[in-house]
């Protein structure tokens, strides 16, 4: 797990999401928010032990005006972003299963997976978890297909925030009925125990 320098201010990378030349390059620019997703180890403590928490690298105001720039031309975008921001996510899970055990870990911490009062304090986890469910929705336009590989992935996801984007995805499916969610619902979700309820 990359770890920073000793010394080292990661805010100025931060700053760089706003600097217009940085944005004018598509390369730089994924490079940059793939690398602020990214999760990192940092020690803690916890009733008066030490431990190690995941948190995320970037901080959640230049991880939101980030995304806000691909926000504009999300189809054009969405294709590129999601592999990364899904990368980021799955990473940030996977490091905090092997490093701690708590009850509000990022499985369970976010109280909805679409936009919700409950959730304006946010964390620089929930940046990443609005980039993976507005991109893969935005996939729906552009890859059908791919949408469902994923879906069907992420429901098989030992992560309960996985399967609870999914089912947010599977809400958004182009000219789905109430019908058909309540269908998908019954068959898919009875057995689960989803600490928010689906939402």
């Amino acid at each position: 797990m990359e770890q920073e320098h000793e010394g080292c201010t990661a805010n100025y990378l931060d700053y760089a999401v706003g600097y217009a030349a940085v944005w004018d390059d598509p390369d730089l620019y994924l490079a940059l928010l793939a690398h602020l997703l990214s999760p990192r180890l940092e020690p803690a403590k916890s009733w008066g032990t030490d431990r190690m928490r995941v948190t995320t690298r970037g901080g959640h105001h230049w991880l939101d005006q980030a995304w806000k720039k691909y926000e504009a031309d999300l189809d054009a975008f969405a294709p590129m972003v999601f592999s990364v921001a899904e990368a980021a996510l799955l990473k940030h899970l996977n490091l905090e299963e092997r490093v701690e055990i708590t009850l509000l870990g990022f499985n369970r911490r976010r109280s909805a997976i679409q936009p919700h009062e409950q959730d304006r304090h946010r964390d620089p986890i929930d940046a990443a978890i609005d980039i993976v469910r507005d991109t893969a929705v935005a996939l729906w336009r552009i890859d059908t297909d791919g949408v469902e590989r994923i879906i069907e992935r992420w429901l098989a996801s030992k992560h309960t925030l996985m399967r609870r984007i999914a089912v947010h995805v599977v809400s958004q499916t182009p000219n789905a009925t109430g019908s058909d969610l309540v269908r998908f619902v019954n068959q898919t979700c009875k057995e689960w125990s989803l600490p928010h309820g689906v939402k």
